[in-house]
């Protein structure tokens, strides 16, 4: 694995990636609040500009001196190898069964990248205890996870982890009728929506909701 990360920036930290990052006009435009294409041969730098977005990285490069400011916090979603190791075992004529799969493997791994950056933030902000508490309890149920779950983000992304575990056991015991959790059954985008609602009424003095 570390001869891997020397060449590959998917398995550098945030902390390796701004200790080498030097800002050029390509990052300064991806860096804008508007959609943008990112085009690049493979090893041309477009993860290290991509993971530079994330709020860590930007502490990071900012913490010996600079003054890199982005306005908004940045969501670094991999493609995973693993999404298409798990797609391969389907046979893509059984149309709906593999649509629903590949879709359920799209939104567990965005959720859990912006649950993981909106718990890097939340502690950033030094929310409270409370109103952390407020925001779990309203995720929870709007997942429709277990309601047992304790009110704690990394233990919500820990849930949803589980679930990408059932997903995977699905596929390779080629379950069709498998029942395919609540969050794997809309398109990511009216999934992520409602929660970043959430986030500007647990958060309002917090000024997040409109930095996504």
């Amino acid at each position: 694995l570390n001869n891997m990360a020397t060449f590959n920036s998917r398995y550098l930290s945030c902390k390796q990636i701004s200790e080498q990052f030097i800002p050029t006009q390509n990052f300064y435009k991806v860096a804008r609040p508007c959609h943008s294409g990112l085009l690049g041969a493979r090893g041309s730098g477009k993860t290290t500009l991509l993971k530079m977005l994330k709020p860590e990285a930007i502490k990071e490069y900012n913490a010996n001196g600079a003054d890199l400011n982005i306005p908004f916090y940045g969501v670094y979603i991999p493609s995973d190898r693993q999404w298409s190791f798990i797609l391969e075992q389907l046979d893509a004529q059984n149309n709906s069964f593999y649509n629903n799969v590949s879709q359920a493997l799209v939104n567990l791994n965005v959720l859990l990248a912006f649950l993981e950056t909106l718990s890097y933030v939340l502690k950033e902000k030094e929310t409270s205890i409370a109103e952390t508490y407020n925001f779990c309890k309203t995720l929870i149920s709007f997942l429709k996870l277990d309601e047992d779950t304790p009110p704690i983000l990394d233990i919500i992304r820990i849930s949803l982890r589980r679930y990408a575990l059932e997903l995977q056991n699905a596929v390779q015991e080629q379950n069709i009728a498998y029942e395919f959790p609540f969050v794997c059954k809309s398109k990511f985008m009216d999934v992520i929506s409602p929660i970043l609602d959430m986030v500007e009424i647990n958060f309002s003095e917090k000024e997040l909701a409109h930095s996504w």
